[in-house]
C-alpha cells in the first residue's frame, strides 16, 4: 500500500525512500490509520535488520514517510528471476530477517505480512524486512484480535488463525517465516492453487509439503525447521522467534562452509531497480507468476472483507463441500495422480529416507489412486495396501523418534549396536540377559530376528557386530571359543567361522565396505598365550586372503576399514593405532595416541580418525588426521568415560559416549553441537543411519535409544 519513490534529503545529504499515501488513500480513514501504524510501529524499532524510519509528514492532503533507501532488491524479484537461493544462503537470510523479527516482537509488534516481497538486501549485503503496513501492537496478553470477519495478510504466507480470523500472536510471524523459508528454498510458496481460496484452505488442513520433492537436496535439518515453524496448531510452533532463531543459527553454524561447489554465491545485490524514481525494492506487489498476491486487507477492489460469521460460516462450507464433491468424484486439488509404479518408489524412498512429510504425501497420494481404482488389477490393489500399511508403521514410529530419544525395546545390557549398508536394518549385541543379537527393522521398529540366544551351556556374549557391504550377513565377534559367528540373513542359517584352537575370544569384527571380506581382532586362550592378532576370511570363499604381518601387544578393541577399504585401522590397549593395507596385510602407519584405546572410527572422508580412549588425566576423544599422522584435537569426556565413537554417514558430526550421556561433535571443527541426555548408565556404543538422521545408542542400563539428530546434520546428495 502506497507507492515509493527514490528521493534526496538536501538537508542531510542522502538518499532516501519516500513512502507516499495517494491522496484518495489518505480520504479513507481505515487506510491512512493502517499507513501511519506502519511509520510509528517500525519507527520504535532500531534494528540493523529493520528499514529504518526518519520522519512521516503530511503536504498538501498526502501524507508520506520518509525511510532508508534499499536498493539491493527483494528476494521475491530473486526467485523470479534467478530461482531458489542455495540451502546456506537461504538459512542465512532467513536467520537475519528472524533477527528483525525478534526485535519487532520484544517491541510488542506483530508484522503479519512476512513473505519474500518483504526481505530486502542493501547494497552492503545487510538483510532487511521491510513494510510493516499490517503491523499491529500485541495486548496485554500478547495477542491481536482482528475485526470481525477480516482477513490480512498475503494468501501464500498467512498463518491458518489468520485466515480463520481469530486472534493471532508472535507464532503467527513464525509461521508465515515458515512459508517464506519454504520459498526461499525451492522458489516458489509452500501451496500453489488457481485461486487464493484454494490457497487458504490448504494452510488450514493440506499436509505441509516437504521441500526436498522440488529442490532435492536441501538439507533435513532446514525441512525439520519448516516443518516446525509452519505446524497447522500454534502450541506445536517454536513458541518465539528467538527459539526458531537458535536452530536456524545452529544449522548455519554446523553447515558453514558446506556450500556446493555449484552453487552461487550469496549476491550484495539481489536485483537492480529498472527506474529512478520508482523503487521496485519497496514496492508491495509481491509478483511471482501465478501466484495471486492480493493484500488482504489492501483498499478499494483489492481488499477482501468478509463481514458476519455468515458468511464467512456459508464461504467455509461451500469451499469444504467442493473438496468433498473433488475427492468422491475426481482427482484431489494439489495431488498428482502418478502411476502405482512411481508411486511405489516413491513410497520406498519416502521410508528409506525416514521423511515424515514425504510418507504422508506418499500415504494421501496411494491412497487417492487406490480408490480411483478399486476393483481393478486386484494384484496391484493388494500390493498399494500392503505399501500403505508399511507407511503407516513407518511414519508412526519416525514420529515417535525425537531429539529427546525413543527407546525402542528393554534388552539385556547393550554391548554394540550397528545399522546394516542398506539402512533397512539395525543389529544390537547384548552381554547379558539374554545375550545374541536382535535384528531390527530400522524403518518401523519391528523385531525380525533374534540371533544366538542364550544357551545355558555357553556363554554367547556378543562384543562386535557387523553387516557385509550388500547387507546379507551379520558377523559377530562372540566370546567364547568358536570366535566368530555370522549369520546369513537371506537363508536364515549360520557358519562358525573356526579359528584353531587357542582362543578365548573375539573382540572386535568389521567388514569391507566392498566385498565380503571380513577382518577381527582375536585375543589368545590359555598359558603361554600369544600377542592378540588380527584375521581375515574371505565369506564367498572361506578362504583367509593373507595373514597380517604384525602383532599388538595388548587386547585390539576396535577394527575398521579406512579410505573406502583401502586400509584397515585397529586401536589396542597398547595405545597405538595401526593402519593396515587392506590387500598385503602389511603396515602403512602407526599413531602412537598415548592412551588406553577402547573405540576408533574412520572419517568416511578419507584421511580423518576419531579415537576414545583413556588417558592420564581421564577420558579422551582424540581427532587424527591419520594420513598425515597429526592429532588435530584432544577433548576431554565431560561426563564420564568413553567408551564409543561413530562419524554419520557423511562425515559431519561425529558422536562419543561420555559416561551415561551422549556428545555430538562437528567433525570439521572439533566443537561440541549438542549433549543428548536420557539413558541413565554408561553408553556403551553408537551407530548413525545412512539417511533420515537417526542416531542410535546403546547402554549398560539395557535400552537402546534412537534420537533425531536431523537438524545437526548439513545436507547431503540424493542416493
Amino acid at each position: 500500500m502506497g507507492v515509493v519513490y527514490e528521493a534526496e534529503d538536501t538537508l542531510l545529504k542522502r538518499k532516501v525512500a519516500i513512502k507516499l499515501l495517494p491522496k484518495e488513500f489518505s480520504a479513507n480513514p481505515e487506510s491512512l490509520k493502517r499507513f501511519l501504524r506502519e511509520a510509528q510501529a517500525a519507527a520504535k524499532l532500531n534494528h540493523a535488520n529493520v528499514v529504518a524510519i526518519y520522519d512521516i509528514g503530511e503536504a498538501d492532503g498526502s501524507y508520506y514517510i520518509v525511510m532508508e533507501l534499499i536498493t539491493g532488491g527483494n528476494a521475491q524479484e530473486h526467485l523470479r528471476s534467478r530461482g531458489p537461493f542455495p540451502w546456506n544462503e537461504a538459512t542465512s537470510i532467513l536467520t537475519e530477517v528472524c533477527r528483525g523479527v525478534a526485535a519487532a516482537h520484544q517491541a510488542g509488534l506483530i508484522h503479519r505480512d512476512i513473505k519474500p516481497a518483504n526481505i530486502l538486501r542493501s547494497t552492503k549485503g545487510v538483510v532487511k524486512l521491510g513494510d510493516f503496513g499490517l503491523v499491529k501492537p500485541t495486548s496485554r496478553t500478547g495477542t491481536v484480535v482482528t475485526a470481525l470477519g477480516e482477513v490480512v495478510g498475503t494468501p501464500h504466507y498467512m498463518s491458518p488463525e489468520q485466515i480463520q480470523s481469530t486472534s493471532v500472536d508472535e507464532r503467527s510471524d513464525i509461521y508465515a517465516l515458515g512459508a517464506t523459508y519454504f520459498a526461499l528454498l525451492t522458489g516458489r510458496p509452500p501451496y500453489l492453487a488457481t485461486d487464493s481460496v484454494q490457497v487458504l484452505f490448504a494452510h488450514c488442513s493440506q499436509p505441509i509439503p516437504d521441500p526436498r520433492d522440488i529442490v532435492a537436496d536441501v538439507p533435513e535439518s532446514c525441512v525439520a525447521i519448516i516443518r516446525k515453524a509452519m505446524a497447522k496448531n500454534r502450541a506445536k510452533r517454536y513458541a518465539n522467534a528467538g527459539e526458531l532463531l537458535a536452530d536456524l543459527e545452529r544449522v548455519a553454524a554446523l553447515n558453514r562452509g558446506a556450500m556446493p561447489a555449484t552453487a552461487r554465491p550469496p549476491a550484495s545485490v539481489w536485483s537492480t531497480p529498472s527506474s529512478a524514481d520508482a523503487v521496485n525494492p519497496l514496492s508491495l506487489a509481491d509478483a511471482y507468476p501465478g501466484e495471486h498476491t492480493e493484500r488482504m486487507a489492501d483498499s478499494g477492489g483489492r481488499r477482501w472483507k468478509f463481514i458476519g460469521l455468515g458468511f464467512l460460516g456459508l464461504l467455509v462450507l461451500c469451499v469444504l463441500a467442493g473438496f468433498f464433491f473433488l475427492s468422491r468424484n475426481g482427482p484431489t486439488p494439489g495431488v498428482v495422480q502418478d502411476d502405482w509404479p512411481s508411486l511405489a518408489a516413491a513410497a520406498d524412498k519416502a521410508m528409506r529416507t525416514r521423511n515424515a512429510a514425504t510418507m504422508r504425501t506418499a500415504i494421501e497420494k496411494i491412497t487417492v489412486l487406490q480408490n480411483r481404482s478399486r476393483g481393478e488389477k486386484p494384484d496391484q490393489h493388494e500390493a498399494m495396501q500392503k505399501t500403505l500399511v508399511q507407511l503407516e508403521k513407518a511414519l508412526a514410529f519416525r514420529e515417535r523418534i525425537t531429539e529427546k530419544g525413543m527407546v525402542i525395546g528393554v534388552l539385556g545390557i547393550v554391548t554394540c549396536v550397528v545399522f546394516s549398508r542398506d539402512d533397512n536394518l539395525v543389529g544390537v549385541g547384548q552381554g547379558s540377559g539374554g545375550a545374541g543379537a536382535v535384528v531390527y527393522d530400522s524403518r518401523t521398529g519391528e523385531k525380525r530376528a533374534t540371533l544366538w540366544p542364550a544357551d545355558p551351556k555357553v556363554t554367547v556374549k556378543v562384543q562386535s557386530l557387523d553387516f557385509s557391504h550388500d547387507s546379507k550377513v551379520l558377523a559377530a565377534a562372540c566370546a567364547d571359543s568358536k570366535g566368530v559367528r555370522a549369520w546369513n540373513l537371506a537363508q536364515g542359517k549360520e557358519t562358525i567361522l573356526l579359528v584353531g584352537p587357542g582362543v578365548s575370544r573375539t573382540l572386535s569384527v568389521k567388514f569391507s565396505p566392498t566385498s565380503r571380506t571380513l577382518v577381527a581382532g582375536l585375543e589368545p586362550f590359555g598359558e603361554g598365550r600369544g600377542r592378540p592378532y588380527l584375521k581375515t576370511w574371505n565369506l564367498d570363499t572361506g578362504l583367509e586372503p593373507f595373514a597380517f604381518k604384525a602383532e599388538h601387544s595388548a587386547k585390539i578393541w576396535s577394527v575398521d576399514f579406512c579410505a573406502g577399504g583401502e586400509q584397515v585401522a585397529t586401536g589396542s590397549e597398547d595405545k597405538r593405532v595401526v593402519l593396515w593395507n587392506a590387500e598385503t596385510g602389511r603396515i602403512w602407519r602407526e599413531l602412537r595416541t598415548g592412551i588406553t584405546i577402547h573405540a576408533i572410527a574412520c572419517g568416511p572422508q578419507g584421511r580423518t580418525m576419531a579415537v576414545a580412549g583413556l588417558g592420564l588425566e581421564g577420558s579422551v576423544l582424540q581427532f587424527w588426521d591419520y594420513a598425515g599422522s597429526k592429532l588435530l584435537a584432544s577433548k576431554p569426556s565431560l561426563h564420564g568415560p568413553c567408551r564409543c565413537v561413530a562419524y554419520s554417514r557423511d562425515g559431519a558430526l561425529v558422536a562419543s559416549g561420555s559416561g551415561a550421556k551422549v556428545l555430538l561433535w562437528n567433525a570439521e571443527t572439533h566443537e561440541l553441537v549438542a549433549t543428548l541426555t536420557g539413558h541413565s548408565q554408561q553408553v556403551t556404543s553408537l551407530a548413525f543411519s545412512a539417511e533420515g538422521g537417526i542416531l542410535a545408542t546403546g547402554s549398560d542400563d539395557q535400552t537402546l535409544r534412537l534420537w533425531d539428530v536431523t537438524r545437526f546434520l548439513p545436507p547431503r546428495p540424493e542416493s
